[in-house]
Formats: C-alpha cells, structure tokens, sequence
C-alpha cells in the first residue's frame, strides 16, 4: 500500500468517515481492505454500492479477501431491511428508485428501534441519494463512505459537501495517485476532466503502449479486427464500451459468429438475459458506457464513436468520457468506422492516441 491507502486502512474501526479520490486512486479496494478488517474484529460490515455491475465485479475480489458475503448492492440492502422491519416491499417510483417521501413518512410513524448495522461501508457514495445518508444515522453506528465527483452518472448523486454534511464524519481523507493506468492511457482520460472538486488524480509512473484510434470500414471490419485481437490475447479480461444497448446486442452477434477462443459476455441492466457476468477468468466482456464505473480492464475498445452524438462541451459528457476512458489498464483502443471524420468527440485526444 501506498501511505495515502495506508492512513485509510488504518482509521480507528468505529467512527464515521469519508475517503475521496479521482478513478484508479483504489477506493475499492481501500473499501474491501476495511471490510475484511472490521471482519478480523469479528464484525459483519455491509459493502453497499448502488450498481448490480459493480457488485458483480467487486464479488472475485471480496471472496477471495473472505468477505464475498458482506458485498450487495444498496438497493437489495434496502429492499430486505424494509421487509424486515415493515413486511411490505420497500415504496419506489418505479424500479431502483425509491420513494424518499413515503419511505420518510413510514419511517417516523413507526421508527426502527435498533441499530440494524453496526458497520456500513459504501463503494461510489455518490451515486446513492442524500437520503439514504440522512437515513443511515438512525439504522447504523459507524459508516465509511468512499466517493468521487468525477464520477456522478446516476441522476440521484449526491455531493462530496452533501455526504460530509449528512455523515459528519470524524476525518476527511483523500486518495490522490493513480495506480491503474498507464501514463500515456491517464493522459487521455485527463483531456475529458470536468473539473469536480474531487480534482484529478497525479500521474502514474508506469509507462505503456500509446492508446490507438482506427477507422473501421464497417462494424463487421471492427468485428474482424476485435477477433484477430483476441485469438492472440487469451490471458486478457477484455472490456467492448458500447455508446448503446443496440450496439451491444450486434457486436455479441458478430463476435459469437467469430467462434472467439474467450467467453464472449454482456451485461445490459434491466435484462434478466444478460444480468449476470463473471470476471474469474479472462473474457470478452461487452458493457454500455453507464456501466463501466468502478471497472478495470488489462485492454479496452471503444468503439463506433461516430454514433456517439453527446455534447462533447458538455459537463456530463465529459464526465462520462473521463470514466470510460480510465477503466483501461493497459491498453486503450478508439475507433469509429463509415468514411466521416473524426468524431467530435475525440477531438480533445488529438497527438495523445496513435492514428491507424
């Protein structure tokens, strides 16, 4: 461990605290280290974080630290305390998205008598409500919260400020270094910086091969050259960012028909057919952009970018972009394909990738 991530494994076990830092500072990980020491206490800490995704792929890590059991996403936490508490299905607008007015309506009519966690850690804070923070001051004695505003894609964010105001915590610590990326793949995630306060992480030290941009004459052409890629690089967990759900689905059919050397997988939220994925062994994993926080891949493409119509001056888009970008650990592959320009949206990595 790095002194910055040694200071946050070493907090005093009880109390409230909040850890910050850019993507690749190792929050994650920095959260299960914390569990599995609450669980040498003897403890049953709750890992909460509010992506299915990201539990799945946080779960590999989790077992083999010995607390895969403590791992679930906030929404089933919160669906299973409510049954408990009230036996009725916990109020929502509509799926996912609780309904805060009523739960809090309930809440105080018939208030829960006990502190149902002793220890909550929660992975990507950000993306729960602020009610759920205000909430857990009544059902849990100690919480550590690990967040990033870079990071806000789920329409119910809460703020660095927000979290810190509702938890109170006893210390503020930050994650600055990236451990995770390339130099040369940090340099192009930084171009998409939309300037959260959480700021942008120090450059890593490790050097690699210069991020590719390719025009493909078609999808099929990009099918092909995504397949010649693989059968060459079976050690590798692979990750294919798709700017949307309809992409996804044809790039899986074209690269099935390829007979891949890897498990080609998908994990499209809401789709009980492809909800379940698994990062145990080396893969070809196909995502949505919204999907890919708090994942890591040794090479990732992202690919048919002339379909991504996101204003690029936008905060948000960047933001997105700036996620997406820094899930590459090794290695980073753009492309679009069609004979127009260049996207617009690569316009800010011109002399940073290596045209081909």
């Amino acid at each position: 461990m790095s002194k910055e991530q040694d200071l946050v494994y070493n907090l005093d076990l009880d109390g409230n605290y909040l850890v910050t830092g850019p993507p690749g500072t190792g929050k994650s990980v920095m959260a299960l280290f914390r569990a599995q020491a609450l669980s040498f206490d003897d403890r049953e800490p709750a890992v909460l974080m509010y992506n299915r995704m990201l539990q799945q792929y946080t779960e590999q890590a989790a077992n083999e630290l010995g607390i895969g059991g403590y791992v679930t996403t906030f929404y089933t936490w919160l669906g299973k305390f409510w049954w408990s508490s009230y036996k009725e299905k916990v109020p929502s607008l509509h799926p996912y998205a609780p309904d805060w007015p009523i739960i809090w309506q309930r809440f105080v009519a018939e208030p829960v008598k006990k502190v149902v966690l002793r220890d909550v850690l929660v992975d990507e804070g950000q993306d729960l409500a602020l009610d759920f923070y205000r909430l857990s001051r009544f059902l849990s004695k100690n919480i550590t919260v690990f967040a990033d505003e870079n990071q806000q894609l789920s329409e119910q964010s809460t703020t660095i400020d927000e979290i810190a105001k509702a938890i109170k915590p006893k210390e503020r610590l930050e994650l600055k270094r990236n451990y995770r990326n390339t130099v040369e793949i940090a340099r192009v995630a930084a171009t998409y910086y939309a300037g959260s306060p959480t700021g942008i992480p120090e450059l890593p030290t490790r050097h690699g091969e210069q991020p590719t941009l390719r025009r493909h004459e078609s999808d099929e052409a990009l099918a092909d050259y995504v397949a010649r890629y693989v059968k060459a690089r079976t050690n590798l967990a692979i990750g294919i960012a798709c700017v949307s759900k309809r992409l996804q689905f044809r790039l899986l059919r074209l690269l099935e028909a390829k007979k891949l050397p890897l498990r080609v997988q998908m994990y499209v939220s809401g789709d009980s057919r492809y909800d379940n994925v698994s990062f145990e062994t080396p893969a070809v994993t196909l995502l949505n952009l919204q999907s890919l926080k708090g994942l890591e891949f040794d090479a990732l493409f992202v690919p048919e970018l002339q379909q991504a119509t996101h204003d690029p001056s936008s905060a948000t888009t960047r933001m997105l972009f700036y996620v997406v970008m820094s899930r590459a650990r090794d290695e980073l592959h753009l492309s679009y394909s069609g004979d127009g320009e260049v996207p617009a949206i690569l316009g800010s990595v011109k002399g940073l990738v290596r045209e081909l």
